[in-house]
């Protein structure tokens, strides 16, 4: 798959995954923490030995986590944003 659809793929599915690409060995998930109007503040991943992280692990139960997570840091700093505007 060529560089620009990957990044349309990781787009429209909201997370990547690295299959042993920097590390031989070495798996991760990741997602990007954004702000609502579309900046990226950060990302959240997590990596793992490919013994434990399975194929299934990484693309359906690890993905949600990551996401989930991520959701969670977005709305805290969304909510620490909005709580200083009303000061």
């Amino acid at each position: 798959m060529a560089l620009r659809e990957e990044l349309a793929a990781v787009r429209e599915r909201g997370y990547a995954i690295n299959e042993d690409e920097d590390v031989v060995g070495i798996r991760a998930v990741g997602t990007p923490i954004m702000a609502p109007d579309g900046t990226v503040l950060g990302a959240l991943s997590l990596s793992g030995p490919t013994s434990r992280f399975t194929d299934e692990f990484c693309s359906e139960t690890l993905p949600e986590l990551v996401i989930e997570r991520a959701d969670v840091i977005k709305a805290s700093i969304n909510m620490s944003k909005a709580s200083k505007s009303l000061k």
